[in-house]
């Protein structure tokens, strides 16, 4: 059995952004939709949970994707809070997680999303 390493988490996320950004990159008919597991911002975090030794696990700072303009939506979960915001480049970030045994209160079991 082998431990995980910081550099391991570092090479895994430069080849899933890679991914992500080659997908971007694509020339589409239609509206780019992304959806990840972790927040792609931190502003996605409750601000205090932003600067915890946790908040890599949580989220990345991928503002150069997400303030592109390139994707209408990116839908993302892992934080178990619902937030809606729109970054500058006007890709609009969602997550309705309804959290563990349903806690977080602001949960919408209703919300859809039309892009």
């Amino acid at each position: 059995m082998s431990l995980i390493t910081s550099g391991d988490e570092a090479t895994m996320h430069g080849r899933t952004r890679g991914v992500i950004e080659a997908a971007m990159a694509r020339p589409r008919d239609g509206h780019l939709v992304v959806v990840t597991h972790h927040a792609p911002h931190p502003a996605c975090l409750p601000s205090a949970y932003r600067t915890g030794w946790a908040a890599g696990n949580a989220a990345s700072d991928l503002s150069q994707l997400t303030d592109s303009g390139q994707a209408q939506l990116w839908v993302h979960g892992h934080i178990h809070g619902t937030i809606d915001m729109t970054r500058p480049g006007g890709t609009r970030i969602v997550c309705n997680a309804a959290g563990p045994g349903f806690t977080n209160l602001a949960f919408r079991d209703d919300w859809v999303i039309e892009v």
